[in-house]
């Protein structure tokens, strides 16, 4: 489900809530046009995008109907619905992820997965691109940080190794986390933490393909960037400096703030979480790791770079996901922590992940995941463009799935509708992003995925998936 409503300070809401399961719907509803929207109420100046991995559209109708006076069920109620959407497929955070901010299904982008196969390419680390070019492993995740292999925090003599929570030491030496909280410091340009030696190789020229430039169509950032705008992003791999789309350098996002997912999980006070396991895989952990870049978002809200030092003004687009409930629907875990008074935390209980069985009804570990997210959408609503505080009335939210379509078309026509009045030439290149989102039917057949790469180890390609 899409839904579009009106906010404070001129910002445009978007809610993207639908089925990631069950099978995909037939295609073609549009956005919708300016007068649904209430353009004539407020000229759109900012757009904030906010992705819930893994959220069913049963599970909103459950938090609606439990919940009436929540804010999801505020949006709902003064929201359009659209219904009539579709996953990417293979459906999974990348091609849904780059789905979203492109318009592309895989066939039109090219990323089907994270990890990947391609015949038009050279392996990773070639020198020497001579003869027939011999295809080879496609793999933008967490192995290409440059620190990939911290040894485990806890020194229980494990041998788990996990990557840097900043991909390249820029915050922790030696990826060495005993401060979590000193993540919001991260380079707004974090693909500088990553290693290009682990990319596939181009054939014309025998360097590395960066990730924005493995992509085949532009993306929003691009279309929003090149107007003039400010452009800004979070997500959980900074290798998802993907988005910022060919040709752009790295630099169409203003601000990207990517803290890596599967670092090792550590508590507020920086001691390692007693599950020895990476951010994706504790519920009370993921909830922390949102919390910072639900921090990051307000600060760009109110004006701000993601760290909240430099004033540099709203972006036009901007936005993020959440895990929460991706991890409370497949990983029993804890899902809360608490403060002690002599400054320690204490984990709570494993919880059963998912639903009852044979029902749609949430298990409490993910109910409460559902309640996390509706919590931080009213912390969102104390904040506006401009830094004032919202009328209530009038929360400025985007809730939404990595894999559902629909919303990528909602998103671009948006933003694109400022671009095209500050800048009208850019209105040829939106119209072309939209399209993008039609199969391109004469992509390839060897495009498709061929294989899966190995993963490190089993381990890390579960973490991976999250």
């Amino acid at each position: 489900m899409v839904s579009w409503r009106r906010c404070a300070g001129a910002v445009a809401c978007v809610a993207v809530l639908g089925i990631l399961a069950a099978g995909p719907a037939s295609a073609g509803v549009g956005p919708p046009s300016a007068q649904q929207a209430g353009r004539s109420e407020h000229t759109v100046t900012h757009v904030l995008l906010i992705s819930v991995d893994g959220m069913h559209q049963s599970d909103l109708a459950w938090f609606e109907a439990n919940h009436p006076n929540s804010e999801l069920a505020r949006l709902v109620r003064g929201g359009r619905e659209f219904s009539n959407a579709h996953t990417s497929d293979p459906s999974d955070s990348d091609p849904g992820g780059t789905a979203l901010v492109t318009g592309g299904d895989p066939r039109a982008t090219g990323v089907y997965y994270d990890v990947e196969y391609s015949h038009d390419v050279f392996p990773p680390g070639t020198t020497h691109c001579s003869g027939p070019v011999p295809g080879g492993n496609v793999i933008y995740d967490s192995p290409d940080d440059t620190l990939n292999a911290v040894p485990d925090l806890l020194n229980n003599g494990s041998g788990n190794t996990f990557p840097s929570f900043d991909e390249g030491g820029s915050i922790y030496p030696n990826g060495v986390d005993t401060n979590p909280g000193a993540i919001m410091n991260l380079t707004p340009h974090p693909q500088s933490g990553l290693n290009p030696a682990t990319y596939p190789v181009r054939p014309t020229n025998c360097q590395p393909i960066m990730p924005w430039d493995y992509l085949k169509v532009n993306t929003i950032f691009q279309v929003i960037h090149n107007a003039g705008m400010r452009t800004a992003w979070s997500d959980k791999h900074a290798v998802y400096s993907s988005f910022n789309g060919p040709g752009s350098h790295g630099h169409s996002i203003d601000d990207l703030f990517a803290p890596e997912i599967d670092s090792q999980a550590v508590e507020p006070n920086g001691v390692p979480y007693p599950q020895d396991d990476d951010w994706a895989h504790i519920d009370a952990a993921t909830k922390q790791y949102d919390a910072y870049k639900v921090q990051a978002i307000i600060n760009e809200l109110d004006g701000y770079d993601h760290s909240g030092r430099h004033k540099v003004g709203v972006p036009a687009i901007l936005g993020m996901n959440f895990q929460a409930v991706s991890v409370a629907e497949k990983v029993d875990s804890p899902g809360s922590i608490t403060k002690n008074a002599d400054g320690t935390y204490t984990v709570g209980p494993t919880e059963l992940a998912g639903y009852h069985p044979g029902t749609t009804t949430p298990r409490p570990l993910l109910a409460g995941a559902l309640q996390y997210v509706d919590a931080h959408a009213v912390r969102r609503r104390a904040t506006s463009a401009d830094g004032r505080p919202d009328p209530p009335k009038r929360p400025c939210v985007l809730h939404g799935d990595h894999h559902h379509s629909q919303a990528r078309s909602v998103a671009a026509e948006s933003v694109a509708a400022e671009a095209d009045r500050r800048r009208a030439h850019h209105q040829r290149r939106q119209r072309g992003l939209v399209r993008a989102a039609e199969p391109d039917r004469h992509a390839r057949s060897d495009d498709l995925l061929h294989e899966r790469a190995e993963r490190r180890h089993d381990h890390t390609a579960d973490r991976g998936r999250h």
